[in-house]
């Protein structure tokens, strides 16, 4: 809950999403996981990488 509550908050207040997803990928903690090509570390770096992947990598196509 904590992940998502100041995620929010840092998007909401106009922090960057990459500086978002900067401080967020590669955060371990436990196990890891693979899922699809990824290695997850932990739930926030799930969440850095889906935010990378949702905005940052389309915005990059679309250049």
């Amino acid at each position: 809950e904590v992940t998502g509550r100041l995620t929010s908050l840092a998007l909401r207040n106009g922090i960057p999403v990459k500086d978002v997803v900067h401080q967020l990928i590669d955060i371990s903690g436990g196990e890891s996981v693979n899922y699809k090509k990824h290695l997850i570390k932990s739930i926030p770096d799930a969440v850095g990488i889906v935010l990378r992947e949702r905005y940052l990598d389309k915005r990059e196509k679309d250049e």
